[in-house]
């Protein structure tokens, strides 16, 4: 699937066959003694139709958008005749600068007064961005924290799981090993 949605193969059948892409595809380790090639014509089949469906529903909604925003464009002022923020390069350059602590061991408005995009805006609206831009940061922050927590909690357990697997390999070959002693036991007593 990955490889329709890339284009590495291609929608169509009269450019790539099923036999060409089988020919391909049945020389992968994962595909190798695994898949038949009945069942991967039938997947492939059905998954250029369901890819096919899906372009072409995404390609009618961004011409859907595309003919709404040409009607109706995003205004670059509010209703009260201020300027919008997110449409104003100052919003790329002020996340920069906070990127850069640049803001750190300044107040709003000297921050305001360091670049002439800033000062559009005025005082009271540019230092509610500034603290919105902080509280973004620092949701990021607790974003990336959490997955990163979440990833290694992930890899602690599955240490933990390959963990017992090797002890429950371990206890099955002492048991063996005690069986199989047991047993020459057992034969070297009787023949005597």
């Amino acid at each position: 699937m990955e490889d329709l949605e890339s284009g590495f193969l291609s929608l169509k059948e009269s450019e790539v066959s099923v036999d060409d892409a089988w020919e391909y595809y049945s020389q992968l380790p994962a595909f190798e003694n695994l898949v038949v090639f009945d069942q991967f014509k039938t997947q492939l089949t059905a998954h250029r139709a369901q890819l096919a469906k899906t372009k072409t529903k995404s390609q009618d909604q961004m011409k859907a958008m595309q003919h709404d925003r040409a009607l109706h464009p995003r205004k670059t002022r509010n209703k009260r005749g201020e300027l919008v923020f997110d449409l104003h390069p100052a919003k790329a350059l002020l996340q920069a600068d906070m990127k850069n602590k640049k803001h750190e061991g300044m107040t709003p408005s000297a921050l305001q007064k360091t670049r002439p995009e800033y000062l559009e805006f005025s005082k009271e609206k540019f230092k509610e961005r500034i603290y919105q831009e902080i509280r973004r940061q620092k949701y990021f922050y607790y974003l990336n924290h959490k997955r990163e927590k979440k990833l290694e909690s992930a890899r602690k357990a599955k240490e933990q799981a390959a963990e017992e697997r090797t002890n429950l390999v371990k206890q099955r070959e002492e048991a063996r090993a005690k069986e199989s002693h047991a047993r020459a036991a057992a034969a070297a007593k009787g023949s005597l």
